[in-house]
């Protein structure tokens, strides 16, 4: 299941786990989607969502502890393939920063960096300016918003 060049972005994953704009597009699009590539980074951005929008009240605690673990379910399995981040991603990152002159947050660079790095050719988010530069990478992006 390892063999997908499909890279998804935080912002696209969390649509398959929450209910939000382009929830059931992207449910649709990533179950046929084995394999599909997601960084270490995700884990954490996956429980630092969960974890705001249960402070805020927007999601309950068990809700949240079932989110988590089919996340972690779908991950151990292999569904989703856990990249790991490495330093030269950081350093990539700012090369993307500097060289495709997009107003990138650190993270979303970060994102592409792996995505780049690893070979993906597909690349799957749901924000508008990091589409942008995936493209400006030659990737084919499917976008959700």
């Amino acid at each position: 299941m390892t063999g997908s060049s499909l890279y998804v972005d935080t912002s696209a994953l969390l649509k398959w786990y929450l209910q939000e704009p382009f929830s059931d597009e992207f449910s649709d699009f990533i179950r046929n989607r084995p394999g599909a590539r997601i960084s270490s980074l995700s884990v954490t951005e996956v429980h630092c969502t969960l974890a705001r929008l249960t402070r805020n009240r927007d999601l309950s605690a068990s809700f949240a502890a079932e989110v988590v673990a089919a996340f972690s379910a779908q991950t151990t399995a292999g569904y989703l393939c856990l990249l790991p981040i490495h330093d030269e991603y950081l350093a990539h990152a700012t090369e993307l920063v500097d060289s495709l002159k997009q107003p990138l947050r650190t993270l979303d660079a970060l994102h592409l960096a792996v995505a780049h790095a690893k070979g993906c050719k597909e690349f799957a988010t749901a924000d508008k300016i990091q589409a942008k530069a995936a493209r400006a990478l030659g990737l084919n992006v499917h976008t959700f918003y």
